[in-house]
């Protein structure tokens, strides 16, 4: 928890000082339902996260969705989300190829 009396000020200073755009609303709002995930114990949830965060863009300024913009903002954070888990496991497979089976600290280390 004493990671958000720290991210929680920086993530807010940060947009007071760059301003309120599309991205900076997504990602700030994504990072708030994430870590109350986190905190209540519940799974993080991408889609849900990205949904609340398009409410919230929404809420604030109901055209602010037809913004370029704003949905490249989203369609490159909903491409990250649909993309990293076959990425992870491309990269499991290398690092086991490349380990041989060994668990990488043995091959690193020597």
């Amino acid at each position: 928890v004493w990671h958000l009396v720290v991210a929680a000020p920086v993530m807010l200073g940060f947009v007071a000082v760059a301003g309120p755009g599309p991205s900076l609303v997504r990602s700030l709002v994504m990072a708030a339902v994430g870590t109350a995930a986190s905190v209540t114990g519940r799974r993080r949830d991408v889609p849900t996260a990205i949904a609340v965060a398009a409410l919230a863009l929404m809420l604030g300024d109901p055209l602010a969705v037809a913004a370029p913009g704003c949905q490249l903002t989203f369609a490159a954070t909903v491409g990250v989300a649909a993309f990293l888990p076959r990425a992870r496991s491309m990269v499991a497979e290398q690092l086991d190829r490349w380990a041989g089976g060994r668990p990488l600290h043995h091959v690193v280390s020597g």
